[in-house]
């Protein structure tokens, strides 16, 4: 049985495609100012993280600041999977390709574990998710962390794995950790960056194309 490992947000869904983060940027401003943490409200929601780690030396005032950020993300995913746009052909690929090609499928993502669950839940389906760590984002990808720890709950080697995302990141993780990676360019600015990572034959746009390109990779593997 061949294992996949999907990233979930950009490469499952485009999570925040019908939400508006502005107001969530500027609330992560706001909570850590109560932590003498800098981050600008103009910032990628994500980058607050990398604030916290650079400028709160104390590591357990650190750890309640992580735990603070995680909250008002973890709160802005949750209401972002209600209205997220799916990649097409996902819903399709996990109930109906997937079993049918015997794929054994799990997810490695920065996004929280519940969020990924709801939008699971609400494609019918379900598949083992490793997320983000509250208070450790330092197994954030790049960090191979999650993918590692999928492949352990799907019990499988790494060199006969495929982990498919949509960033340098992902890229950055899935070599880490030895596996094939195959990139979803969903969009034309997402293909841009990835064809400077890896090759435009690795690269698929929605997941009929990913299940087309898994058949190519199995035969000729």
């Amino acid at each position: 049985m061949t294992s996949l490992v999907l990233d979930f947000d950009g490469t499952m869904c485009h999570l925040f495609r019908n939400f508006d983060l502005k107001q969530t940027a500027v609330l992560l401003q706001k909570t850590m100012s109560r932590f003498g943490v800098v981050f600008c409200a103009k910032q990628d929601v994500f980058d607050v993280f990398a604030a916290i780690a650079a400028q709160v030396p104390d590591v357990d005032a650190k750890r309640t600041a992580y735990l603070a950020a995680d909250a008002v993300i973890s709160e802005a995913e949750d209401l972002a999977v209600k209205t997220c746009v799916p990649i097409p052909g996902v819903e399709d690929f996990f109930l109906r390709l997937a079993p049918a090609n015997k794929y054994n499928i799990g997810i490695a993502t920065n996004n929280s574990a519940r969020c990924v669950r709801s939008f699971l839940t609400r494609i019918g389906c379900s598949a083992p998710v490793v997320g983000r760590v509250p208070d450790n984002p330092e197994r954030l990808k790049p960090d191979p962390w999650s993918l590692s720890e999928v492949l352990a709950l799907l019990n499988a080697p790494s060199s006969d794995s495929i982990f498919v995302g949509d960033s340098a990141n992902d890229c950055v993780c899935c070599d880490k950790c030895g596996c094939t990676f195959v990139g979803m360019a969903s969009t034309v600015k997402k293909k841009e960056r990835l064809l400077k990572l890896v090759p435009s034959s690795m690269l698929v746009s929605d997941f009929y194309e990913l299940n087309d390109k898994l058949k190519a990779i199995l035969h000729t593997s």
